[in-house]
């Protein structure tokens, strides 16, 4: 039984001298390759030599048996100078110092009353005798219920005991004694001790049973690893008797130290039995625990019950070193055990309900390193913003030309003060001058240029139209004997195909005609500034594959079953000024033709909303008339506020640049035209009286297709203002994509864990210097350029700009915003690239609108609680998550609403929380499994959408008004007092202190608990065993209170301000709870929530990520919860080689990566690798991404931009299951299915622990999207590929039905024609 222990000691196995050969191959499989095995019934199996010398000072002999004589006299021929073994020792051997200490296995945290002595010599006659051991870990007392399983089934069922935690370990029930499930087994316990435990299925009774074996190896502190490779031998009587770990641990530790004291006061570690004192000869055996200490054992375990809370805190310094393995691994321990017994209880105790103790003074607000007054200072530096901002919101407002000024002068200054001198004028009065030329220049010169180019553009490009046959003709060839020559004629075929490619030669080139002149003639009414007479894109500078589309629009599927016909008559507005501005916005669109006259089938209605304090928003609905209802289009993501982030850091400069009119610069297409109808009689009367009706020609806002065909065509545009990332005059130039992910020995947390950066290297090829390159981000019509520098980051924006005019789209200059650290807002939120840290915050008004409907519910809270108006508080949850979405931490505040909103629902209880069907539920010891459910077994709702179904909010039996729920009170309580600052708080987004990252696994398996944490390379830890406060809590609950206990005692003793923290945890729902915010369980939603408030009152940034129970097994934490110090981190491993978050699928499995190129043999797929993510390959065709779990949410964006410009594309994305959180979601979302791949050819599980998703985009014309066949499709891969079918089936069978449907999925939509 040494082997599982000696590598806990620090020792490898060398040489292995067996009895009998029965069990080499156990032995094998436990032991290197370099390790010697050897088999035989006595010592003749060394033959006729000894094998070599061990000189070795660190080597030890371990004997499975007794000492005798001639194993020391063997071990001192093979120079080995330490021996140690069980049981005494019957003489004192000659020349050997010995050292006996018995060890009670309950006392050092076991589960049995074993009673072990272990002796251990040493040779006098040995020099440099290392006796160095690790310390003897800390241990509370537990019992059997942190191992025993419930649900291992039984025919012996009985009422549960009164008591359910014994100090004694005996149950008399029968004639055979039955031993508690809540004490101690026996000395020596096997298979046939029964237990009395709880049994899951029993309905509250317990059950009497063996022993199971995987359970009797554990109590006899077999390490989790190594328990599958020892099942085979349990029960085998030629097997020796087990004998519990921890005993030999401690024995083998014990004895080497009290040898070591003996070894210094003797003069050194090298001596003869002369120079030895007699007292020290006479040093007598270490008991752990002697009688005397009994009754104040029984007194301390005692209230150890009574406790909240079992625990043992770990270490804060290293203190041994011991060659392990591959190398030299520090090992923290807890303390000596060498000391009086009352040292061994004395640990800290604490309430699991009593708040952090904290020296902090500072009030538990959201803060960041910035105080209320850096806040305010700065706010003041983005005053000139403010301004601007404020402009903004009038369509008549300047343009801000100064801007444009600065930046001309600001690249010859030194020039224009010489001139100021020399003419004897300010500079200030120069700059007026300059900026009056500039004025001239651009009215009568620039304008002037920029229209002749475009009209030569436009005639180069028609001119040039070849529109050549896409295919070959079918013609009739024949032979002329007469004149020897070949002879063709049209075949039927061809002379039809060629006909039908003549018409549409003449259509195309009328359509590029009307479109084209359309387009210049309002280029020729606009100004500088401005497009006075409205846009149309130049189809003809558009990409080609793009140009059919930008010039007809978007054409979409129309249900013809749902075409409507709608002609309700247009009401008009009573109130005088709002219909003056009403009329005064349809002028101006009828002015610039996007309404013009054509037929109408069906109309469309229109109202106003306020905007600003003096203007209106125009709201053209397309819902009413059931035109929405009717066409289908695919659902498409929007950039998130992190998607901007990781192209920041600290000191990068952000701009602003706007699209004018933006929907408006995109026309609607044809078969829509006459289906959006507008009636603007009351508004623009014929004398006749007759009524009036027109079309919209342009993609009006309120039209289902309208943002879709948008953002697809700014996404087209952003892919051409990007260019040619390796032209070096690009100022988005790049040529490096670098990975700074988390579990990356180099991972810095001040910077992006994904960017594009540009290197600078020397001719050897290392890198000199490397920045993040300049980058554009757009949120529908709010475009974001940003650079290393201010000047960068206005080139970035003007290129943007110059782009947009270039292809015709709007830029609308008078929102254009200077390059800034302290830009304004974009996509709701406010960043800041200060130097010391990038922070997010929203502005000043939605800051003080937010304040203002939270005294508003407030009041509603206190003024009619009974009838609270539902439609409001919808209306202002709705507002609420988007400053949510820049301060997650406030996400928890948010489940009042929810409750209350939702609390009429039948499903819930008097407090509004949802009210589930009881079911018997296991008391969890074993790990959490690898399946994507909650561990109640219902499937996680957080990730489960349909992308065909868009889920109404409109509930017909809803009612008008409901009644207030306690927590909503509490709610608004910490909301207002979070939010009671005048100013919005900057959030910190980044840590602070660069590679100092804190990483920590939490597991809480049956009745007890373990906490791990790595900081500065230093590891520490706590564990311990639930009492009665864990009785009656879910396995969920457990999990999460025990990461909440491990990260409020880590902010408590060890300084977490700014840094980012990393929490791994088996348990799902906890994961899914954290990254929602709330949780249908009442108790952990208050878990999440006090997680939430720690995380904003220490300034951390906090991820929660779920891994697989096994994953936990090797980790060492899942051990830990058992007091097992035998695997992983405890054992010395770095914490980041259990975290793989920085590798991706086929990096960690090249078998994987065969399988997949075999799989796709043929096809035309492309594995794309990182720095093919980007516009530049947004190309049509077939692709495979594999990114890191770490940056799998950046390759979602880039992978929702791709499929929106090109749906056409068929999409595969494998990546490990593993920080789920950051990007499941939205994956799900804009994938059409996905599977798990955990198949023993490629990724067994027993491995690589976590199973490989791979997730199907499938390909869509959006114009005619075969639905029917696409579920069917969707349907049969799901039920296929699904975990209970696909485990039936042959490895090969699997990838060869895999092939099957991905070929039937590129069968859905072929290469459209604009690709070709």
């Amino acid at each position: 039984m040494w082997l599982p222990i000696v590598a806990q000691l620090g020792f490898k196995p060398t040489l292995v001298i067996l009895k009998s050969d029965k069990f080499m191959t156990l032995v094998e499989n436990q032991v290197p390759e370099a390790c010697v095995v050897l088999a035989g019934s006595d010592w003749r199996v060394l033959g006729s030599r000894v094998p070599g010398r061990f000189t070795d000072s660190s080597c030890v002999a371990f004997v499975d048996g007794r000492v005798n004589n001639t194993i020391l006299d063997l071990s001192e021929s093979m120079e080995i100078p330490v021996v140690i073994g069980r049981g005494r020792p019957r003489r004192q051997p000659k020349g050997w110092l010995t050292h006996g200490s018995s060890h009670e296995h309950h006392r050092l945290g076991g589960v049995t009353t074993t009673v072990s002595h272990i002796t251990t010599c040493v040779n006098f006659r040995a020099t440099n005798i290392n006796l160095d051991m690790p310390d003897v870990p800390s241990a509370l007392p537990r019992d059997l219920s942190t191992l025993m399983c419930s649900m291992i089934p039984s025919r012996f069922l009985r009422k549960a005991p009164a008591t359910e935690k014994l100090p004694n370990f005996t149950v008399c029930e029968t004639s055979r004694q039955v031993y508690h499930g809540g004490g101690w087994l026996p000395p020596s316990p096997t298979l046939s001790t029964r237990v009395l435990t709880p049994y899951a299925l029993g309905n509250g009774r317990w059950a009497i049973r063996p022993l199971d074996p995987t359970e009797l190896l554990q109590a006899y502190d077999v390490p989790e690893a190594q328990v599958a490779s020892f099942l085979p031998v349990v029960g085998d009587p030629d097997f020796p008797e087990f004998v519990p770990g921890k005993s030999l641990f401690a024995g083998a530790s014990i004895g080497c130290k009290a040898l070591r004291a003996v070894f210094n006061e003797g003069g050194g570690s090298s001596f003869s039995s002369s120079s030895l004192q007699p007292s020290a000869l006479r040093s007598p055996s270490i008991h752990l625990i002697h009688r005397k200490e009994r009754k104040q054992f029984e007194d301390r375990l005692q209230d150890v019950r009574e406790n909240k809370r079992r625990r043992v805190v770990g270490p804060t310094s290293p203190v041994a070193t011991k060659q392990c393995g591959k190398g030299k691994k520090t090992r923290l321990e807890l303390r000596e055990m060498l000391g009086d017994f009352d040292g061994m209880f004395d640990t800290p105790r604490v309430d699991i309900t009593a708040p952090v103790e904290s020296n902090d003074t500072a009030d538990e607000r959201p803060t960041g390193t910035t105080t209320a007054s850096n806040a305010g200072q700065i706010l003041e530096d983005i005053e000139r913003n403010k301004r601007e901002m404020k402009a903004t919101k009038s369509d008549d407002a300047d343009v801000p030309i100064y801007l444009w000024t600065e930046h001309y002068l600001e690249k010859s200054k030194r020039r224009w003060i010489q001139a100021a001198v020399k003419n004897g004028i300010s500079f200030e009065e120069q700059t007026k001058r300059v900026e009056r030329a500039l004025e001239v220049l651009r009215h009568h010169m620039f304008i002037r240029i920029w229209k002749r180019r475009l009209l030569r553009s436009f005639i180069d490009w028609f001119n040039g139209q070849q529109n050549q046959i896409e295919s070959a003709l079918e013609v009739k060839h024949s032979y002329n004997s007469s004149t020897g020559e070949s002879e063709y004629s049209w075949s039927e075929s061809g002379r039809a195909q060629y006909q039908s490619w003549h018409r549409d030669r003449i259509k195309s080139r009328a359509e590029d005609w009307e479109a084209s002149t359309d387009a210049m003639g309002r280029a020729a009414n606009a100004s500088w500034w401005e497009w006075l007479d409205g846009s149309r894109p130049f189809h003809w500078r558009w990409p080609k594959w793009y140009r059919r589309t930008i010039r007809d629009g978007l054409e979409v599927y129309l249900d013809k079953e749902k075409v409507p016909s709608y002609k309700v008559a247009q009401r008009g507005e009573q109130d005088e000024k709002i219909r003056e501005a009403i009329k005064k916005k349809l002028n101006k669109v009828r002015a610039r033709r996007y309404i013009t006259k054509d037929f109408v089938v069906s109309l469309t209605s229109f109202f106003a909303v306020p905007k600003g304090e003096h203007d209106i928003r125009m709201v053209y609905d397309g819902t009413k008339s059931g035109l929405n209802d009717a066409m289908w289009v695919p659902r498409f993501a929007l950039p998130t506020i992190d998607t901007h982030l990781r192209s920041i850091e600290e000191g990068t400069f952000l701009a602003d640049v706007d699209v004018g009119e933006c929907f408006l610069n995109f026309p609607l297409h044809r078969s829509l035209r006459s289906l959006a109808g507008v009636d603007l009689t009351q508004y623009f009367p014929n004398p006749d009286g007759s009524r009036v009706w027109e079309c919209w020609h342009r993609a009006l806002m309120g039209v289902k297709s309208s943002p879709y065909q948008a953002v697809q065509g700014m996404a087209v545009v952003e892919e051409v203002i990007r260019g040619d990332p390796t032209n070096s005059k690009n100022v988005f130039k790049w040529n490096a994509v670098r990975f700074n992910c988390p579990g990356d020995e180099s991972y810095d947390s001040d910077k992006p864990w994904m960017s594009k950066v540009f290197q600078t290297k020397d001719e050897d090829g290392r890198i000199i210097e490397e920045v993040i390159a300049a980058d554009l981000v757009g949120y529908v019509d709010d475009l974001r350029p940003s650079g290393s520098s201010r000047e960068e980051a206005w080139l970035a924006a003007r290129r943007t700009a110059s782009i947009m005019n270039f292809l015709g789209i709007q830029d609308a200059a008078r929102k254009r915003r200077d390059s800034s650290q302290t830009p304004g807002a974009w996509a709701g939120s406010v960043v800041l690239t200060r130097p010391e840290g990038v922070f997010v915050m929203v502005d000043q008004a939605k800051w003080d609108k937010a304040k203002k409907m939270i005294a508003e519910v407030e009041v509603m809270c206190n003024q009619n609680p009974t009838a609270m108006n539902r439609k409001r508080l919808e209306e202002i949850r709705g507002f609420l998550n988007y400053v949510v979405r820049t301060y997650p931490a406030l996400k928890p505040y948010l489940t009042g609403f929810h409750i209350t909103i939702d609390g009429w629902r039948k499903d819930r209880d008097k407090d509004g929380w949802r009210v589930k069907a009881t079911k018997p539920k296991p008391n969890v010891n074993e790990d959490a499994d690898d399946d994507d459910e909650d561990d109640d077994g219902e499937e996680d709702d957080t990730w489960q959408y349909e992308s065909s179904k868009i889920r109404s909010h409109q509930d017909p039996d809803a009612p008008r008004c409901v009644q207030l729920k306690p927590r909503l009170s509490d709610d608004i309580s910490a909301l207002k007092y979070l939010m009671s600052d005048p100013t919005p708080r900057p959030r910190r987004v980044r840590g602070t202190q660069g590679r100092k990252v804190i990483y920590c696994f939490g597991d809480a398996s049956g009745s007890g608990f373990g906490f791990t944490m790595e900081q500065h390379g230093i590891l520490h830890y706590h564990y311990g065993q639930w009492s009665t406060i864990a009785d009656g809590k879910s396995s969920n609950w457990r999990e999460a209170r025990n990461l909440l206990e491990g990260l409020k005692l880590s902010a408590r003793d060890h300084s977490l301000q700014g840094l980012e923290v990393f929490i791994f945890t088996d348990n799902t729902t906890t994961e899914s709870a954290f990254w929602k915010g709330t949780s249908k369980s009442r108790e952990l939603s208050e878990i999440i929530l006090e997680m939430r408030r720690l995380e904003m009152t220490t300034d951390l940034i906090l991820h929660v990520v779920h891994v697989s129970g096994k994953r936990m097994i090797k980790q060492g934490t899942d051990g830990l919860s058992r007091a097992d110090h035998s695997s992983g981190v405890m054992q010395g491993e770095s914490m980041v080689q259990h975290i793989p978050l920085n590798e991706d699928a086929f990096v960690r499995s090249p078998k994987l990566h065969k399988k997949f190129i075999s799989l796709l043999d043929g096809m035309d797929f492309t594995f794309l690798k990182p720095h093919q993510w980007f516009d530049e390959y947004h190309a049509y065709g077939n692709y495979v991404w594999i990114p890191p779990p770490a940056a799998t949410d950046a390759a979602v964006d880039l992978l929702n931009k791709a499929r929106h410009k090109r749906p056409e594309s068929l999409h595969l994305v494998v990546v490990p299951r593993l920080m789920t959180g950051r990007w499941r979601r939205a994956l799900t979302r804009t994938s059409d299915t996905y599977f798990k791949i955990d198949w023993e050819d490629s990724w067994p599980l027993s491995v690589y622990h976590e199973p490989v998703l791979c997730f199907v985009c499938l390909p869509l014309s959006v114009c005619s999207p075969n639905l029917s066949c696409r579920k069917n499709l969707v349907a049969r891969m799901e039920w296929s590929l699904s975990k209970k079918i696909v485990h039936s089936y042959s490895d090969t069978k699997k990838w060869s039905l895999l092939r099957e449907f991905l070929l039937e999925a590129r069968a859905l939509s072929s290469m459209p024609r604009r690709f070709l």
